[in-house]
């Protein structure tokens, strides 16, 4: 059940005809190209990538150990097809008497534009994933001898910025804080937490401080302060899942998380947001969780407010970014308002590259504050250890989970006893998963996935923007019902595989005027749309299934249609969805968005604004972003309806526990970490407090009546422990009709 990237397998080598597909691919993407000004940045136009060796290298690395199986031989069988006359006149539906790799730059774009435009989602999909891979990577990849990207001096991006080493400090005592795997091994600890981001090191912290041991397990490697380079191709190849090629299984929808001790908390843009206070009464009055509406939760996101340093929001300094945004907001009266941030200084110019580590622990994320507060505890942690499965215990017919097994540095196996209990807190993309391969049946495990869906408008303006520079989303318009408008930090490998291709020239030109942009996101609650995630055909990887429904589709157009005004209205001259059909929004100086008024009785922009509309939002043609994820082992008021309770321990598993952003019951509507933080120290004091009382220690003090009801509740041995085995009342209806009927055949039979 390892992962299929831990597996140290061999894998064939492309051969010489998908290796020239390949650069084929490359040449239509990408090709060297005439300046359009004379001289004018002639190296950037007329580079090319299919004779870099350093890019060639780091593409067909990508291929052959970053892609899973299954997509490994698609990406092969594709690459063979096109090395063929018969497959490539297949392919693109063309008479051609030579195959794709013998045809010139040119007809190789116009094949590949073919794909993209197809009625066809799989040859859609075929040219999407083909070009967030090459794009991505051709702007992000550092040659070994320059150590720089070959377009950035062009483009005016800088790259990191240097850091002096008496900047650098570390996150805490290593030698302290690790366990070192060399051997198979059996440790025994209070609590056993699998996850370090804002779920885990939060009940680490708060476990620990209460006199319990704690052994945080987690699964991606640690990047020391000193390690951290800010490169992008690097960050994203170390510290994210699936090193950020993770997409759902249709294709349609990138998502990133985080895959690094201190999980998200470590690579996300340091926006905090509490939950919407609508949500809130939500999920109090539709899922029946009333301790959303008292005092205990209030009291939990005062205290991880404070302890990450994002309770003062006058001191926040917006960017030219999200200055522009401000003005936008202001003409066309959108309410927006500045978010919380949990950097202690939101000018620094290091602050736009935070989701690509923090070398100056500028960030108050996990690595700085919980995790550090646990590790000052005695808390232990073990990186690079994937969690197999959960071990627990059957008596009088009621499980108990005392243990894990694991995974450590790629072939050791540990076994960890848990003496008092097991925390999930891997995500909500693994915490399921784990549930799944160890053998739990709640049919709510893995369901309601929630993915925060998001697309984008870019502006283009006269002056230099940097959008990279400073803090990111330091402003939220919240204008538009179940949808967010913020300002994401734009980093060239990123942004490449973002942008819309309509040309390999117009593509390059935009990314050439990278430094002039910004973009805005639409992120939307997805209230209409649930997704699932199951256990990968690698037997541990997740498997995505999502696909956006109809209400929330026309919500995301509504919130697009009003981050064009906005951009329009602050100046933009030059405005372009990520659709790959986008007609795009040009405005002269002569035409001054000064007022709604103008934006309203501008043709132009009325008739872009109808196009949003026909357009739609069609798979594989407009892209589609995640890097939130919710609601996969969802809390609930009964065993019928989620899968752990107001405690977040199972229902199906004493002393099991789920403690991230996979138990919300819906989609947050903001930015889950603050919230996350929050339910996982609500959630882990509680239990502190059980484990006390569990253990006899007069000190405890119940604070209210409640409390003491609800811990009694779950103790008490005649509550009932549900049972999921619903496969035969499932498929009994199916006997019974299969039995009708073929008793109805017979009967026939015999009288004929």
């Amino acid at each position: 059940m390892m992962s299929a990237e831990n597996q140290s397998t061999t894998v064939e080598p492309l051969s010489p005809r998908q290796l020239a597909s390949l650069k084929g691919i490359i040449n239509g993407l990408l090709p060297p190209l005439d300046p359009p000004n004379e001289k004018e940045n002639e190296d950037y136009w007329t580079f090319d990538l299919s004779r870099d060796p350093d890019f060639i290298d780091a593409l067909t690395l990508a291929i052959q150990l970053k892609l899973n199986h299954f997509e490994r031989l698609q990406m092969k069988l594709l690459l063979a097809t096109l090395s063929t006359t018969l497959g490539s006149a297949l392919l693109f539906q063309i008479p051609t008497t030579t195959s794709f790799i013998e045809w010139n730059a040119e007809h190789q774009s116009r094949a590949l534009q073919k794909l993209q435009h197809s009625p066809i989602t799989l040859k859609r999909m075929a040219f999407s994933s083909l070009k967030r891979l090459i794009c991505g990577l051709a702007y992000s990849f550092i040659q070994k001898d320059s150590r720089t990207n070959p377009f950035w001096n062009a483009m005016n991006y800088p790259g990191p910025p240097s850091i002096e080493p008496s900047d650098v400090q570390p996150d805490f005592d290593s030698d302290q804080a690790f366990v070192t795997v060399s051997n198979d091994a059996t440790l025994e600890y209070d609590v056993v937490i699998v996850g370090s981001g804002a779920g885990g090191g939060v009940a680490a912290a708060i476990l620990s401080q209460s006199g319990y041991s704690v052994l945080v397990l987690e699964k991606g490697v640690y990047v020391p302060p000193n390690n951290v380079t800010g490169l992008e191709c690097e960050a994203l190849d170390q510290m994210y899942e699936k090193h950020s090629l993770l997409t759902t299984n249709d294709g349609n929808v990138m998502i990133l998380a985080g895959s690094t001790l201190g999980g998200g908390t470590t690579v996300n843009w340091a926006c905090c947001l509490p939950l919407p206070d609508s949500v809130r009464n939500e999920w109090i009055t539709e899922h029946g969780l009333t301790q959303f509406g008292n005092d205990e939760y209030t009291t939990s996101l005062k205290q991880v407010s404070e302890r990450i340093g994002c309770i003062n929001q006058s001191k926040v300094i917006h960017n030219t970014m999200n200055q522009k945004m401000r003005k936008g907001c202001k003409v066309m009266g959108y309410s927006c308002e500045t978010t919380g941030q949990n950097f202690k200084d939101t000018t620094k110019e290091n602050a736009g590259y935070t989701c690509f580590g923090d070398a100056e622990r500028n960030k108050q994320g996990g690595l700085v504050t919980y995790l550090s507060d646990a590790v000052k505890n005695s808390a232990k942690i073990i990186d690079n250890a994937s969690v197999q499965r959960i071990i627990y215990e059957t008596t009088d017919g009621r499980k108990r989970a005392v243990g894990v097994e694991a995974i450590v540095n790629h072939g050791h196996l540990l076994h960890v006893k848990a003496q008092k209990c097991v925390i999930v807190a891997a995500g909500s993309l693994h915490s399921p998963c784990l549930l799944q391969r160890s053998g739990f049946k709640n049919p709510h495990i893995g369901r309601h996935l929630h993915l925060h869906p998001v697309t984008a408008v870019s502006g283009f303006f006269a002056e230099q923007i940097h959008s990279h520079l400073g803090a990111p989303m330091t402003t939220v318009c919240s204008h538009f019902p179940n949808a967010k408008l913020e300002c994401p930090c734009a980093h060239t490998g990123l942004m490449a595989a973002a942008c819309p291709f309509f040309s390999a020239g117009d593509f390059k030109d935009k990314m050439l005027r990278i430094s002039h942009g910004m973009s805005v996101i639409v992120l939307q609650r997805d209230v209409a749309t649930e997704g699932r995630v199951r256990v990968g055909s690698d037997g541990f990887s997740p498997s995505i299934d999502y696909t956006l429904k109809e209400g929330d589709r026309q919500s995301m157009m509504n919130a697009l249609k009003g981050a064009v005004k906005i951009l329009a209205a602050s100046g933009a001259n030059e405005i372009c969805t990520a659709h790959i059909r986008d007609t795009e929004l040009l405005l002269n100086d002569g035409e001054k968005m000064e007022t709604a008024d103008d934006i309203k009785s501008s043709d132009k922009i009325q008739t872009y604004l109808l196009s949003i509309d026909k357009r739609g939002m069609r798979e594989h043609e407009i892209g589609v972003f995640s890097a939130h994820q919710m609601g996969t082992c969802r809390m609930s008021a009964s065993p019928d309806s989620g899968v752990v309770d107001e405690n977040a321990e199972c229902w199906e598993c004493d002393n099991l526990y789920v403690m991230d952003a996979s138990i919300f019951p819906t989609a947050s509507g903001a930015n889950p970490m603050l919230t996350t933080l929050t339910l996982s120290h609500m959630m882990s004091t509680r239990l502190a407090m059980r484990l006390k009382i569990e253990d006899n220690q007069e000190a405890v003090k119940i604070d209210s009546t409640e409390a003491k009801e609800r811990f009694e509740r779950r103790m008490k041995s005649q509550i009932h422990q549900p049972s999921y085995n619903f496969t035969l009342s499932i498929m009994l209806p199916w006997a019974v009709l299969a039995i009708a009927v073929a008793s109805v055949w017979i009967a026939r039979s015999w009288r004929e």
